[in-house]
């Protein structure tokens, strides 16, 4: 047997994939993020080394990666004719595209030898090493926050310490929802008998949702919340397609119900539990004026003097700062619909 394909280089390589989904959304962890990458590089060519059976990989991603170049080649396009800085541009092409595009490298390394058989039921693994990374997390600050109600009296909503924003965790829970809403998807699948995608009984992928479910509660993150009830719904339609002759009318309404009252309940819970919806309705007013409130454009790392609601008190600052500059970006794509250029956008706005 060849040691490439030893249990020993599979554990490795799954470990490392593991500490490097966890770290890389904790901040200041940039040196160790690389230094895993690496590592998982090595692993990933010594395990891509000639199969004593002589299995080819099997990479079926050939039209996504062609869209994937042709994006490549728009943004360097853009890079050079238009930004307003070529240096300034060039480092956010480097450090936020270039990095982006070594870890699909990753990914498509490590899916080919999951999909290409050299790694008996890896592809199992992969998925069950990345959503146990995010339910530790989520556990983390689920745990943290039923801590801080142990010692002050009441729940810390909207925090996180483990990633320093809610906004990260909650991306990372509904990423971690996603692949247990397919693994439910698959399990109930009309066509797979006992099959899964992740190897461990349903009841476990139930608890993980009920967990996930909690975080985000706790969180209070409004987009994570909306990411929920749109997976809820899109599970839902899919589940009724896949079992639309299997179902009887009065079944799939009393599904279509079941599901309608969970994510009702969820929703209301949510709403209830953020303040900031008591005023979101105004906010938005407010922000989508941006010719009468211009106070989005005001530079980075200045104070931002928010405008006041009828009862006196500032606008809420997420709700006003993502709905500004949504309408501030559909203004400049409606002028330049063919381009703008890195940077250009707040001189662009600016100078209106």
């Amino acid at each position: 047997m060849n040691s490439a394909y030893s249990p020993s280089t599979r554990r490795v390589t799954l470990f490392l994939l593991a500490a490097l989904f966890f770290v890389w959304s904790i901040p200041h962890g940039i040196a160790i993020r690389y230094l895993l990458m690496v590592g998982l590089l090595a692993a990933v060519v010594v395990s891509l080394s000639k199969d004593p059976a002589g299995r080819a990989l099997s990479w079926p991603f050939g039209p996504e990666l062609a869209l994937y170049g042709m994006i490549t080649l728009w943004l360097i396009f853009h890079m050079l004719l238009f930004s307003h800085n070529l240096k300034w541009s060039w480092g956010e092409f480097s450090g936020q595209w270039l990095i982006s595009t070594a870890v699909l490298g990753l990914g498509l390394g490590l899916g080919g030898l999951a999909l290409s058989g050299r790694w008996v039921s890896s592809a199992s693994l992969l998925l069950a090493s990345i959503v146990l990374v995010f339910a530790s997390q989520a556990a983390f600050t689920v745990g943290d926050a039923f801590w801080y109600w142990s010692r002050e009296g009441s729940l810390p909503f909207q925090q996180a310490r483990l990633t320093g924003s809610k906004t990260g965790m909650s991306y990372l829970v509904n990423v971690m929802l996603a692949f247990l809403s397919a693994d439910l998807l698959y399990r109930l699948s009309a066509q797979a008998v006992k099959a899964r995608m992740l190897p461990w009984p349903i009841g476990v992928s139930l608890m993980l949702i009920v967990l996930g479910l909690l975080c985000t509660y706790l969180l209070g993150a409004r987009n994570g919340t909306f990411g929920i009830l749109f997976l809820v719904g899109a599970t839902t339609l899919l589940y009724a397609f896949e079992h639309r002759g299997r179902l009887t009318t009065l079944r799939f309404a009393a599904v279509l119900l079941g599901i309608f009252v969970l994510m009702l309940g969820f929703a209301y819970s949510s709403y209830k539990a953020d303040p900031r919806w008591q005023t979101f309705e105004e906010t938005a007013a407010i922000a989508w004026d941006i010719d009468r409130y211009p106070e989005w454009r005001t530079p980075l790392n200045t104070t931002l003097n928010l405008p006041r609601l009828s009862n006196g008190i500032p606008a809420e600052i997420s709700a006003y700062l993502q709905l500004a500059w949504i309408h501030g970006g559909l203004h400049l794509i409606k002028e330049y619909p063919l381009r703008v250029g890195y940077g250009a956008m707040l001189s662009a706005m600016r100078s209106d």
